[in-house]
């Protein structure tokens, strides 16, 4: 039996995206099944899953590109599969991961793209279309970037250049698939924060399919979690972390989430106990360090007594010193992090 979870909802609205026994999968191959979905606009939800699990499939139903194996896909009063495409095209936008490439095309001539769906025969456009524009590269920051050539641009430029071309439809719904794939840290999480701040201040309804877990946890509204046992559950974040279904969801050999921690760790076997004391920065990267190469960290432990490893961090000055203590052994004080890993390693593991 399929399961949604239960979330917070905004009020119905005119505009508002809804499910109703939405089947998802190719001809007789059924991936999952949604009885019920409601999103409205000015939310963030991050669509989370593994590989193979049908995010893909259910942003491109979602859109009307992928026929439903059942159901319906309501944008308002609208079935969205129902519409012609110029009139899905003034509802919602969809950016994909792709690479393109665009050879003479200028940064402004792929965000005026977006207009088509309300340009005439000639494709000219007005002052509202002017206007569109306008505010679809300020949402995204490329005022200084229009007249460069798309190719010329970096990856993490060229998506924001392609969500600059969906908002410039002004969508209320923008369905976004792994465009932070191929980006580093930093701009993935420029990115994100670009998006939640669209549908936020654009009252646009932002719904992002993603890998970047620990950035969903942090900054979605709500995330749609696939399973791959045929289910969607749609829940606020940290539901779903307290609920186990994270760990269920993405826990593997090497893996798993820490419902304590709030974030996905790599799985060690049982190391030697070690419990670590100090204040300040230092004491956080012993720690990891430490996991690092095997040791199960204590960072809660009280009663010393019978803990046979601790390391005491402490600072003088600017300088850091790692007392090493080993059973009843005088302890040995190490000047740096790999100074105390080498200790331990020769004397423990």
């Amino acid at each position: 039996m399929t399961v949604v979870a239960t979330a917070e909802r905004l009020s119905p609205t005119p505009h508002a995206l809804s499910v109703e026994g939405l089947g998802i999968g190719y001809g007789s191959r059924a991936l999952f099944h949604v009885p019920a979905l409601h999103a409205a606009p000015g939310e963030f939800i991050c669509l989370l899953g593994r590989n193979g699990a049908g995010k893909t499939t259910l942003l491109r139903t979602l859109a009307a590109l992928h026929p439903p194996t059942a159901g319906i896909v309501r944008f308002g009063a609208e079935d969205l599969h129902r519409l012609a495409p110029a009139q899905r095209a003034r509802l919602l936008a969809v950016v994909l991961t792709e690479r393109l490439s665009g050879t003479g095309l200028t940064v402004r001539d792929v965000v005026e793209l977006g207009r088509q769906p309300y340009a005439d025969w000639r494709g000219t456009f007005d002052a509202a279309d002017r206007a569109s524009v306008a505010r679809a590269v300020a949402a995204v920051d490329l005022e200084a970037f229009l007249a460069r050539e798309l190719d010329d641009l970096s990856d993490g430029e060229r998506q924001r250049v392609m969500i600059a071309r969906g908002l410039a439809q002004s969508p209320t719904m923008l369905l976004l698939d792994e465009v932070t794939a191929f980006l580093d840290l930093p701009s993935r999480v420029r990115t994100m924060s670009m998006l939640r701040r669209v549908a936020r201040e654009l009252g646009c309804l932002v719904i992002l399919s993603s890998h970047d877990l620990d950035l969903a946890l942090g900054m979605a509204d709500r995330i749609w979690l696939l399973p791959g046992d045929g289910t969607l559950m749609d829940d606020v974040p940290e539901a779903l972390a307290l609920g186990g279904h994270l760990g269920r969801t993405f826990d593997q050999a090497e893996v798993r989430f820490s419902v304590e921690r709030g974030e996905f760790e790599l799985a060690r076997g049982p190391g030697a106990p070690v419990v670590v004391r100090g204040e300040g920065a230092e004491v956080f990267w012993t720690r990891q360090a430490l996991r690092r190469v095997g040791f199960a960290v204590d960072d809660s432990s009280i009663d010393l007594a019978p803990v046979r490893i601790r390391v005491d961090v402490t600072r003088q000055h600017d300088r850091v010193r790692w007392a090493l203590g080993i059973a009843n052994q005088v302890p040995i004080e190490c000047d740096s992090l790999a100074d105390l890993l080498r200790e331990l390693r020769a004397r423990v593991q």
